[in-house]
């Protein structure tokens, strides 16, 4: 069988986070996204992502697809069109009722079939004694595989900001949530964030030796202008 993936609303409407229905964080997708691979790796469905997608994290101009596949590798050697030549009519949303279809299709929500709990907490029994985060981020691992144009846009980022070698473990990377997430929570002060990359930082530095010894970077992803000020002031005392 087969699992088409969409991350996008095929209607073509954005909305506000919260309120979109497909518009949750890309973490959140993500999440739900690895559930996709697992489920179909337990099933043994082929899992598929849409070609033609309405993804909220791209952009038509460089995307025109509006698909995943504009920024990280194909899942497989199938394509979505490949496998809807076969099929007539509607493909149905997998379910309860449509677990028994060849071709099923799902979207990233939060309340979708596939965040049942079996489906959440499944490992294969070979690698049980892993556990469930080992599993998962092994998926994650393989689904975020970027695109050799990516991989090419990220590797000159780092040559220009002076991140030469992967192994040097001379970067933290720290993603400050002070924008939606104040919509579903309470905000992390961001002393706690620089607290926990110093933490970070320190336990890699006792790991071993660095060829960039003593030299220390913080990236930090945020839209919040007074965390990156803080950051500034806490990183000169």
């Amino acid at each position: 069988g087969v699992l088409i993936v969409e991350l996008g609303r095929q209607d073509g409407k954005t909305g506000k986070i919260g309120k979109e229905i497909h518009g949750f964080g890309f973490g959140a997708q993500m999440h739900v996204l690895t559930i996709a691979l697992s489920y179909a790796f337990r099933t043994g469905r082929t899992l598929v992502m849409r070609q033609a997608d309405n993804w909220w994290y791209t952009d038509a101009r460089d995307c025109p697809s509006r698909s995943f596949e504009c920024y990280f590798r194909p899942v497989g050697a199938c394509s979505e069109s490949a496998v809807l030549e076969g099929v007539s009519g509607e493909v149905p949303m997998l379910s309860a009722a449509t677990e028994g279809e060849r071709v099923v299709y799902t979207d990233c929500r939060l309340d979708n079939f596939l965040n049942l709990r079996a489906n959440r907490v499944f490992v294969p029994s070979e690698v049980q004694h892993r556990g469930l985060l080992w599993w998962r981020a092994q998926l994650a691992s393989y689904l975020l595989t970027p695109t050799d144009a990516i991989s090419a846009l990220v590797s000159s980022e780092k040559l220009r900001l002076g991140w030469v070698g992967e192994a040097d473990g001379g970067v933290t990377g720290v993603h400050v949530r002070h924008g939606d997430k104040k919509t579903e929570s309470s905000v992390v002060p961001m002393e706690n964030y620089l607290a926990a990359a110093l933490q970070i930082a320190r336990g890699r530095s006792e790991a071993g030796p660095s060829p960039r010894q003593g030299l220390h970077a913080l990236y930090i992803s945020t839209d919040d202008e007074e965390a990156l000020d803080a950051a500034k002031i806490w990183a000169t005392n």
